[in-house]
């Protein structure tokens, strides 16, 4: 119920204030995304070396970038990396379209005046990445502010993400379903958080400081709402039926 909800809360937030972590610190925005980070690393520290990258994987999705010449054909090798999260620029020439558009375009980047270590020319490629090792859960950062002003280039969001066509393998469907978000309304500068989720009954329910009431999936997405934008939002990987997602 709120009252457990609450104190909850309250505990989490002590035990952070004893960790170090601080929402007006000058080094810290203070905001959802980089509260769940300091989170893990957190648990992660106290898990010991053993465990900690086991709970790491479950969030972390290693990526294998390449750059292919259209000129001669050269490809690099791949360069490795882990992310904790898929952080979504908005350019404005995306403005309206849906989310898998955005996906393409942070997993595919649009470099200009690459010098090829093949032919040696300049020319403009695009850099690919495929998934190594997905996460059990994705999440998905929608840029909406930088530099303390906000980024009005529209996005479509979808319940479902489907990143099977990235998979180094994709004989493997890498599907997954919206399980939760966080919806900000304000400026770059001051706004408010709230945060909707789809409880073990399947209902959705959002948390809006000591509040908490029935939501809805169009909820989540910021679909019934003229002021609260989602920024962050979690998916839960779908195993089994393809369909299920």
């Amino acid at each position: 119920d709120r009252k457990n909800v609450t104190e909850t809360l309250g505990h989490l937030n002590k035990i952070l204030r004893l960790r170090g972590w601080r929402t007006d610190s000058s080094n810290e925005q203070g905001d959802p995304d980089e509260q769940f980070t300091k989170m893990m690393q957190f648990i992660q520290q106290d898990m010991g070396k053993h465990q900690a990258p086991q709970f790491e994987a479950i969030q972390s999705t290693m990526l294998a970038s390449s750059i292919t010449c259209s000129k001669c054909g050269h490809t690099t090798e791949p360069n490795y990396s882990e992310i904790s999260n898929f952080a979504l620029s908005l350019p404005p020439h995306l403005n309206g379209k849906k989310m898998s558009s955005f996906i393409k375009a942070y997993m595919e980047d649009d470099i200009e005046g690459y010098r090829c270590e093949g032919c040696k020319k300049q020319v403009d490629v695009v850099r690919k990445n495929k998934i190594v090792s997905p996460a059990d859960i994705v999440t998905v950062q929608i840029k909406r502010a930088s530099f303390g002003f906000k980024c009005n280039t529209k996005i479509s969001l979808d319940p479902a993400l489907n990143l099977t066509r990235y998979a180094m393998d994709t004989t493997k469907q890498l599907r997954y379903e919206l399980m939760a978000s966080v919806c900000y309304t304000g400026t770059g500068n001051w706004g408010h958080y709230i945060a909707h989720a789809k409880g073990p009954t399947g209902e959705w329910r959002v948390f809006d400081d000591k509040e908490t009431s029935k939501s809805s999936i169009g909820d989540a997405l910021g679909h019934k709402s003229r002021s609260f934008e989602p920024v962050l939002l979690y998916y839960k990987r779908v195993y089994g039926d393809p369909d299920a997602a």
